[in-house]
């Protein structure tokens, strides 16, 4: 199930999903090493995040 929910992000989702959620780089260290706006990423991840609780309630799981 949870492949299948990782497959229902795009590719940049899903790097960052992995990133933050599976190894548990925090947002702002992740942010210095690509460079980019910590504020941009942190909505970013957010918006991954309730992708994934959408994906899990469709599929009857309550998250």
């Amino acid at each position: 199930m949870l492949a299948d929910a990782m497959d229902s992000l795009l590719p940049e989702e899903r790097e960052l999903a992995m990133k933050v959620f599976g190894e548990q780089i925090p947002v702002t260290e992740l942010s210095q090493q690509i460079g980019g706006s910590r504020r941009t990423l942190a909505f970013r991840k957010d918006k991954v995040l309730e992708k994934l609780r959408h994906f899990f309630r469709e599929h009857g799981f309550d998250v």
